[in-house]
């Protein structure tokens, strides 16, 4: 009796049963390794590994540019500087516009990424490692379930900058930066609104010390500087192993569909083949019998 691996299998059935088996073990190592790894590079650095810049305030200035029109993702957009800035803080949290719970924001939007810094006091000690941020579609938010984390955070010392560079390398520069990073931001806070639509202004906040909707700062950005990247090799291993897993998955998928096609493929000629050798069979018989003609009754002794 030949066994299930043993039936006449075709080299690309025999590849795809091998596959499906070594891909098993890379797809759960390789997820354990995306999730582990994604809880990891999110952990912010401690306060012994701050920079020395993040303890200082942003810097405001009077600004000479005047109002000019920028165009990007095929819209035209009126921009007012309000003032020169410059800020160098830790990111906590920033936005993703290309995810799919983000309705307000698609790949040609102009601002191309939120970032959530906090500086100053806030980072002279540990109580911001146990506080929870996170960022919304245009606002960045925090929270801690011991009173205790908050009660010398300071509101003045943290800011949700909206950003937007007329730099692709500097655009390019902002995809980059992640959670835990500390950075500059070099340029202009500025007011803008789609040329054609004026009644769709954003406005800057000018002060530190407002909140809620509107103490948002939207900053045109002329340079960016990644001071220290936080957890790189965790981020290493999170974009390694995420190609990885989606390739095993994927892998899985296709070998989960295409084996019982191939195995049903398989069964079909089989059966065609006996079938055709049945039929070249009898076909032969019969041609035997015509051919000896009908057989004569023997005689009795």
């Amino acid at each position: 009796m030949r066994s299930r691996t043993s039936l006449g299998d075709s080299p690309i059935l025999s590849t795809l049963r091998s596959l499906k088996r070594l891909s098993l073990p890379v797809l759960v190592v390789s997820g354990l390794l995306f999730f582990w790894s994604a809880r990891q590079k999110a952990v912010l650095p401690s306060p012994t590994q701050i920079l020395p810049p993040l303890l200082k305030a942003p810097v405001q200035a009077a600004t000479e540019k005047t109002a000019y029109e920028f165009a990007y993702g095929g819209t035209s957009y009126h921009i007012n500087p309000r003032a020169d800035y410059q800020i160098q803080g830790m990111v906590v949290t920033h936005n993703d516009i290309s995810a799919f719970d983000d309705i307000y924001h698609n790949r040609n939007s102009v601002d191309v990424k939120d970032l959530c810094v906090i500086w100053g006091e806030n980072l002279q000690d540990d109580s911001y490692q146990r506080i929870t941020f996170w960022s919304e579609p245009w606002s960045c938010q925090f929270w801690s379930d011991d009173r205790g984390n908050l009660v010398n955070f300071r509101l003045d010392e943290i800011s949700n900058n909206h950003l937007l560079s007329r730099s692709q390398s500097v655009r390019d520069s902002i995809g980059r930066v992640g959670r835990g990073d500390q950075i500059t931001l070099k340029g202009q806070l500025i007011d803008y609104c789609p040329t054609n639509f004026p009644e769709q202004l954003r406005k800057t906040s000018l002060d530190r010390n407002d909140t809620g909707n509107g103490a948002c700062e939207v900053l045109m950005v002329d340079s960016i500087q990644i001071l220290k990247v936080n957890r790189p090799e965790w981020r290493m291993a999170w974009r390694v192993s995420r190609i990885i897993f989606f390739l095993s998955f994927a892998l899985q998928v296709f070998t989960f569909v295409s084996i019982p096609i191939l195995q049903l493929q398989k069964k079909k000629r089989e059966t065609a083949e006996r079938e055709e050798e049945y039929r070249r069979r009898m076909s032969g018989e019969l041609l035997a019998n015509n051919i000896r003609g009908p057989v004569e009754p023997s005689a009795k002794p």
